[in-house]
Parts: C-alpha cells; structure tokens; sequence
C-alpha cells in the first residue's frame, strides 16, 4: 500500500506541472497570435494609405473612427475566440485531468490486484524468514554415549538429546588409594557403608564431561537423564554386592541406587559428575577363597 500511495503522489505532482506548462504554453501563443494580428493590420493599413497628403489630411479623422471600430471589432472577436479558446482549453485540460486520474486509479487497481494475487503475505514471510534464522541458530540436540577402558573398567555415560551440547566429549581417570583417602574420599564413603557390609574392593574414578572448547561441563538435567555403567568381572560375581557412591567437590558421598545389573554391567543415573567410587562387598556370611577358587560359607 505504501508503494501504491507514493505512486499516486507521483502521478499527482507529474499531471499538475503538465497542467502548469500547458497554461504557460497557450498564454504565450496567445500572446503572439496578438503581435502578429496588430503586425498584419498595420502593414496592410501602410499599404492601401493613399498617396495624396490632402487626401491622407481629409480621411484621417475617417481613418482614425475607422480605425477605432475596427479595433473594437478585433478586441470583439479576440475576446471571443479567447474565451472559446480558453473554454476548449479548460475542457481539453479536464479531460485530461480526467484520463490521468482514471489511469491512476486503474493502475492502483492493477497493483492492488497484484498485490493481492501474487505477493505473499508479509507476515507470513517475516514468520518464515524467522523460522529459517532460528532454526539455523540453535543447534541440533544429540544424544551423548561415550566410553572409557581404565584399568580393567569400561566407564560409560549415557545421556538424552540436549543434555551435553554437540562435539561433547568424556574423560576418565582412576583415582589411586592413597590419593583417595588423603582427599577424604574414602572416609566418606566409608561413612555411608551398611555395618553388615564387609568390603572386598573399591575403585575410584574422576569422571568428566567437557564441551567441544574443553571446558568442563555439568549435564543439562532440564533436557534429560544421564546414566554411567560400570562393566567388571566383580558385577558378575554373585557371591558380591556391588555398592556406586557418587562424590561431589566439596566430597560429599552419596550412594546411588543401582537401576540394573546386566552381566558384568552395573548402571545407575546421576545428576552431574566429579568423583564415583565402586565398592564389592559381601554381607554377614563370609566367603573363603582356597587356591584359585571360592565358595560361600552357609549357615
């Protein structure tokens, strides 16, 4: 609509100097046909004068009343035609008047047309340009599954898509005993052990997530769930129970329940990552080991 309105302002202001330049046009034409009937009537007054000085003295007066009726028959019919004229004029400039306007308005008409026909609608084009830019901005989602082998263990963390940004990558490292116990890690998990619980085993473990740039990142609970599996030869074992502690960094222990034991996998869901401890226990009945086998202790 606003190209339509500044068409029409244009074709106003176009028609108005053409109207301008044609008034200026007829008043000059007017002007010359007035100096070339005055031109002609004094020539043709120069060459019928008579030749006779008595005569040319006797017929000035006569010359002079004719004169003046013949100029007041020229200005009669110069005043009429001017006023035909400048009627034709008026009438030829409203009809063209006429004519721009309705070619205004069929072309208005034409363009509305167009515009409804054939030009999409720009809110819908917004819309989808908006779309296309979101959807070029925000990153797919992926799921995460990545796994570590550390000494005899295969650590693996699973997560939903959105959890871990795109090019997320996992890092695993045992944490040795002494290193453990010397940063409180294992008097705290120690802290939650069961009193019937007698243990066989523990390993730590720092387990890491870090984003593309190698930043250490937390997961996205808000997005999804995220699991870590422990595979062993000592999940197998039916003769153990086998305990997943997660610590955070101020090193407090939690245990986490154990959603499911299959094979020598064991997996449970956390809700971020530092350090996790794993621990083979066995309870109140105790197992003896003679040469390079065992068997349990019954009542």
């Amino acid at each position: 609509m606003k190209k339509i309105f500044e068409l029409r302002r244009m074709l106003s202001l176009i028609l108005s100097l053409f109207m301008i330049f044609n008034l200026v046009c007829i008043s000059d034409s007017k002007a010359y046909a007035s100096s070339l009937d005055a031109s002609a009537t004094d020539a043709e007054y120069e060459t019928n004068a008579p030749d006779e000085t008595s005569e040319t003295e006797v017929s000035e007066a006569d010359n002079e009343s004719n004169s003046d009726i013949i100029d007041d028959k020229k200005a009669d019919i110069t005043n009429d035609n001017t006023s035909d004229d400048e009627k034709s004029e008026a009438s030829d400039d409203t009809a063209i008047v006429d004519t721009d306007v309705a070619s205004v308005n069929d072309a208005s008409e034409k363009t509305e047309n167009v515009d409804a026909e054939d030009v999409p609608d720009a809110e819908e084009e917004k819309a989808e340009e908006e779309t296309e830019e979101e959807s070029e901005e925000v990153p797919q989602d992926v799921t995460f599954n990545s796994s570590n082998y550390v000494d005899g263990f295969v650590i693996t963390v699973k997560a939903d898509a959105g959890v871990f940004p795109e090019g997320s990558y996992l890092s695993v490292s045992r944490v040795s005993d002494d290193v453990a116990a010397a940063n409180g890690i294992s008097n705290a998990v120690d802290a939650l052990r069961a009193d019937d619980k007698n243990l066989v085993s523990a390993y730590t473990f720092d387990i890491t997530v870090f984003d593309a740039e190698g930043n250490e990142i937390q997961p996205n609970n808000d997005k999804g769930q995220v699991s870590v599996s422990i595979t062993a030869d000592n999940v197998a074992d039916s003769n153990l129970d086998t305990e997943i502690y997660h610590i955070n960094d101020s090193i407090v222990a939690e245990e986490l329940n154990i959603e499911s034991v299959v094979g020598r996998t064991a997996t449970v869901v956390t809700d971020g990552f530092s350090y996790f401890t794993v621990e083979f226990t066995y309870g109140s009945l105790k197992y003896a080991i003679i040469g390079d086998s065992s068997i349990s202790l019954s009542e």
